[in-house]
């Protein structure tokens, strides 16, 4: 029970009947816990200290796992700090001096070459790196460096760098050498602003080609002191634009690419070639598919009206109002159907306009002889004016009309100039009776057809003395022919 005072109140325990320990010794094994904390966690950032610059694990470094399975162990089921044997028994293992001490003296933070102490860098899992600083020049340290590399003392082989740039960086001097010499080199390269103009071909123009690989001089190099050529070529550009153009000029540092550029130029500038040759074509087939359409969209209108196939019409419709094709053969084909529709609607036109025009053309004699013996008499009397011209037909028969002899003779006296086939089939459609009409309306289509002016008017023809004898050709009055006429007369043969 609690110890209760003379005025009946109830008495705090004493340290030592409760088991807690005293403020001053607990705050004193708290502090040992902390310090071997701490410790341990020196102790384990040494180890990887050591293991970093020895470049292998020398030295035990604990995992968390690790640590907990450690502190378990060691604190044999203590459940508060007063149950802790001792707080020391926590400490990890301490690490081996002696080998420390090796580590150091084989991969010091700092070593000495070329008359010179560098800072070593180590890092976990690369190589020891020293940096021979931020500039790289020409006639840097660089050039002293050892080919053989340089070393820790332990034998191990240290990276070198320089500058800024991580791939100016190595462990062979040769090869890291090479790297500052390519990239002195570069520095030039990038500084040249005074690029010589390279001739571009131009596809469009016969005969532009591709012009030999040129060359200049960019600058000298670090560690020859020898020209650097630069080699220079047209190369294909991507054009954003119908305006930009198809090349632009390039410079290579060694030659080999500038050959192989070189070989996609020719390649490039024939494929234009080829393709501003099917385009010109594309356009020209356009062009004569336009016209094509236009000439079709006329015949249309006209057969519209004058036409008399259906089935032509509507395929002229088609042409002349439906939509071009857009392959270049497509063009062509079309254009060459079309142009023979054309041809079909424009045949078809004229002779509907021939028919027309040889319709009144014959008028006059189907007003005089009647449309079932038009055509034949036409054909007589065509075939007369292609013999001895028209005046000279018209003279001929307008005298043979106005004969002084009966209508019989006057078919007998026609029968000598009548003697061929087209002649007899004519004098053998005619009655005497009828052969007046018909040199009537010869006579007259003759007079219409070629503006002659009648010799006689119709009139006095009919009213002529027909049974006077025929004037001879020295009588006043009489139808003189020129002897050429004649003699075509007495040869034709009708």
């Amino acid at each position: 029970m609690a110890n209760l005072g003379s005025a009946g109140k109830e008495t705090a325990p004493k340290q030592e009947e409760s088991g807690l320990m005293p403020d001053k010794l607990f705050r004193g094994e708290i502090m040992k816990l902390l310090e071997a904390v701490a410790a341990n966690k020196a102790r384990q950032t040494r180890a990887r200290e050591m293991n970093t610059r020895a470049g292998e694990n020398l030295f035990k470094v604990y995992s968390g796992a690790e640590l907990l399975e450690f502190a378990l162990q060691k604190l044999a089921g203590a459940r508060r700090v007063a149950e802790i044997a001792s707080p020391e028994a926590l400490l990890l293992p301490g690490l081996d001096q002696v080998e420390i001490a090796r580590v150091e003296r084989e991969n010091p933070l700092q070593i000495e070459f070329c008359d010179q102490s560098f800072k070593v860098d180590y890092s976990s899992g690369s190589q020891p790196r020293v940096s021979l600083g931020s500039e790289i020049t020409p006639d840097g340290i660089w050039r002293k460096l050892p080919d053989d590399g340089v070393l820790l003392p332990g034998g191990r082989q240290v990276l070198v760098s320089l500058g800024y740039y991580p791939s100016v960086c190595d462990a062979d001097i040769p090869r890291l050498k090479e790297k500052v010499r390519n990239h002195l080199n570069r520095r030039q390269w990038d500084e040249w602003t005074s690029r010589p103009e390279i001739i571009l071909p131009n596809p469009t123009i016969e005969g532009s080609e591709v012009a030999p690989i040129a060359e200049a001089v960019y600058g000298t190099c670090v560690v020859t002191n020898q020209p650097l050529l630069a080699f220079g070529i047209a190369s294909p550009k991507y054009r954003y634009y119908e305006t930009d153009p198809y090349f632009e000029g390039r410079w290579f540092q060694n030659r080999a690419e500038a050959e192989a550029e070189r070989v996609k130029l020719a390649e490039k500038l024939a494929a234009l070639r080829q393709e501003l040759v099917e385009r010109k074509a594309l356009a020209e087939a356009r062009l004569e598919a336009g016209q094509a359409k236009e000439r079709v969209q006329s015949a249309y209108q006209v057969c519209q009206s004058q036409g008399k196939d259906n089935s032509l019409r509507n395929a002229l419709y088609e042409h002349a109002y439906g939509y071009l094709p857009d392959g270049l053969e497509s063009l062509r084909q079309w254009t060459i159907e079309t142009n023979a529709l054309v041809e079909k609607a424009l045949a078809e036109i004229t002779e509907v306009k021939e028919a027309s025009k040889r319709e009144e053309e014959i008028a006059p004699l189907v007003e005089h002889i009647g449309s079932d013996k038009t055509v034949f008499v036409h054909e007589f009397a065509e075939e007369l004016v292609n013999l001895v011209g028209a005046a000279n037909a018209h003279q001929y028969l307008t005298r043979e009309y106005t004969a002084g002899y009966g209508r019989a003779r006057r078919q007998s006296a026609l029968t000598h100039v009548c003697t061929g086939e087209k002649g007899q089939r004519f004098l053998a459609l005619h009655q005497a009776s009828a052969v007046d009409a018909v040199l009537k309306g010869v006579i007259f289509w003759l007079e219409h057809k070629y503006k002659l002016q009648p010799i006689v008017s119709l009139s006095q023809r009919e009213a002529s003395n027909r049974r006077q004898p025929t004037p001879s050709a020295s009588e006043p009055g009489s139808v003189v022919l020129n002897p050429g006429a004649w003699d075509a007369l007495d040869k034709l043969k009708l």
